[in-house]
């Protein structure tokens, strides 16, 4: 069963990744259990969208609609083994920041975010062994994404770039 859930982003727990904002980057943390994963990804919205603040027309608001669409389906975003049978039990996907109210012109940039979290439930996660991020040809701004993984009680990091676009999940835990 799949279930897409917007609610405002102040409702979501903190993340366990840094509360960072830069261009081309963003944040994937993943958290693994016995029977599936939790992965929580945070982006710019220019990384995304093509733009930051308001959706102020209709094509703009149709970007977004798109956006919450493409987003709102993981494995379409993190390709996992076949053979690990992997889907998606939840998606939660929300944009949030400055640029989402009226345009105030004060001088400051405006940022706005998409933050998705996803649960995830797999058949045999012993061949849960690797990703590949086809997220990087969905999204043209996006270049890298900070990996935070979490299995067994250890945390390790690391960097998934445009150019290198697969993780090993089994590298340095």
């Amino acid at each position: 069963m799949f279930v897409l859930t917007l609610f405002p982003v102040n409702a979501l727990p903190q993340s366990q990744v840094a509360n960072q904002h830069e261009h081309g980057q963003g944040r994937l943390a993943v958290s693994f259990s016995e029977a599936g994963i939790s992965i929580s990804l945070v982006v710019p919205g220019l990384d995304v969208l093509g733009f930051e603040g308001p959706a102020e027309t209709e094509g703009d608001q149709a970007s977004v609609a798109g956006a919450i669409s493409e987003l709102s389906n993981p494995l379409d975003l993190f390709s996992l083994s076949e053979e690990a049978g992997c889907f998606t039990v939840s998606a939660n996907v929300t944009l949030s920041g400055e640029g989402l109210g009226p345009v105030v012109d004060n001088g400051s940039n405006v940022h706005t975010e998409f933050r998705a979290d996803y649960q995830m439930q797999c058949q045999d996660m012993t061949h849960l062994d690797h990703v590949t991020f086809p997220y990087f040809d969905r999204f043209q701004r996006a270049e890298s994404l900070i990996v935070q993984i979490e299995k067994s009680g250890k945390v390790d990091r690391h960097t998934v770039t445009r150019d290198a676009p697969d993780l090993d999940l089994n590298t340095g835990l």
